[in-house]
């Protein structure tokens, strides 16, 4: 089978690389001249593993007049641009719940779990050589923030394979 991969960003390289090995033949295309130039370059090729909880939560059903209004900088939403958004809208208010939350938050923690044994599993076939390193990543809580949420979210994690942990400041400056 012939397959063509629009971007060759991390995923699509990894997925023409395992498409090839499967005997498929593959073609990869992007709009920059190098691979990964786009959104993984964008993202300062960080592999967060353990970064996955679930968008639509039950705390974002709160938030939503802010983001309609424009209120959060690092969202953007344009409720009527497309009428098919709307229905999309409401689809995913209704993964709003906490076991929605909880199997969404899993699903993607076992993909992202999945990745990585790929990824080890390349760089020992093919000893591909680039800049990893295993580091933790330090998310910062506003004040007011919900530590018990946290702290479920931590567990949930932990008790499905992921090193987590909830830090007071102290324990920051410590490490």
């Amino acid at each position: 089978m012939h397959v063509l991969i629009l971007g060759a960003g991390v995923v699509g390289v990894s997925s023409a690389y395992y498409l090839a090995r499967q005997g498929h033949d593959v073609t990869l295309v992007d709009r920059a001249a190098d691979p990964a130039a786009g959104t993984s370059y964008a993202n300062g090729g960080q592999l967060a593993y353990s970064f996955v909880d679930a968008l639509a939560q039950p705390s974002l059903l709160s938030e939503i007049p802010g983001l309609l209004l424009g209120r959060d900088p690092a969202m953007h939403v344009q409720l009527f641009a497309r009428p098919s958004l709307v229905a999309w809208g409401l689809s995913f208010l209704g993964q709003c719940t906490q076991k929605r939350a909880r199997n969404n938050t899993l699903a993607v923690l076992d993909l992202a779990q999945r990745s990585a044994k790929c990824l080890a599993d390349l760089r020992q076939s093919t000893g591909i050589q680039f800049a990893h390193q295993r580091v933790g990543k330090v998310m910062l809580l506003p004040a007011g923030s919900n530590l018990a949420a946290a702290e479920e979210s931590i567990e949930l994690k932990r008790a499905h394979g992921c090193d987590s942990s909830l830090l007071s400041i102290d324990n920051v400056r410590e490490r």
